[in-house]
């Protein structure tokens, strides 16, 4: 049985959405599409736990990242980066800079924010 873990710390949580994105190339689309399905869980619980914390910008966004498969493809972390940036325009995590650790393991987590 696989197993993925979703967490934010002690208000951790899994959120889904209906995002979609546009892209010129069908097999770029394709492999990004599974990445933004994870980026958007993690821009949501960006912004939830920023909104908890009355910060009013987001400036960095630390996660792990193990071994998840999403929909039968891996998850890239260079098309998660790139997604998670794509999320942040025009919110509080604009221009955040997003740093992936590669970890052992199948899941990924949420390690930290910071902002002001």
């Amino acid at each position: 049985m696989h197993f993925m873990r979703y967490t934010l710390g002690e208000n951790g949580g899994y959120i889904s959405s209906g995002t979609h994105l546009l892209i010129p190339s069908f097999t770029h689309y394709l492999i990004l599409m599974h990445d933004l399905h994870v980026a958007d869980m993690i821009h949501r619980l960006v912004i939830e736990y920023a909104e908890k914390n009355r910060l009013s910008k987001v400036s960095q966004i630390d996660i792990e990242l193990g071994s998840v498969i999403e929909h039968g493809a891996a998850i890239n972390a260079d098309n998660l980066k790139f997604n998670i940036t794509m999320l942040g325009q025009k919110t509080l995590a604009e221009g955040a800079v997003v740093n992936i650790t590669e970890v052992d393991g199948n899941d990924w987590r949420l390690v930290s924010i910071q902002g002001e």
